[in-house]
């Protein structure tokens, strides 16, 4: 290919390729069925994820044999008259 001018400065172009794309039938199936097999998983794990939380857990009763973190009262007599 000849050089072409460029404001006047010589430049050399690659040749122009005469290769042609060939067509190949393709298809969506493989990647659907993988998002659809994805999003499955995704309304799976949410639906574990509700039932989990819908459970119940009863926390246990303290024990009650005396009272946590106050210290026992001290009963004072009454003051006697003289």
């Amino acid at each position: 290919m000849p050089a072409a001018l460029h404001m006047g400065v010589p430049v050399n172009l690659p040749a122009v390729s005469k290769h042609h794309t060939v067509q190949q039938p393709f298809s969506f199936d493989v990647r659907d069925a993988d998002a659809a097999l994805r999003k499955q998983e995704r309304i799976d794990k949410v639906l574990e994820e509700e039932r989990k939380a819908r459970e119940f857990h009863a926390r246990p009763l303290p024990e009650m044999d005396r009272p946590v973190g106050l210290p026992i009262k001290e009963v004072l007599l009454p003051t006697q008259a003289k």
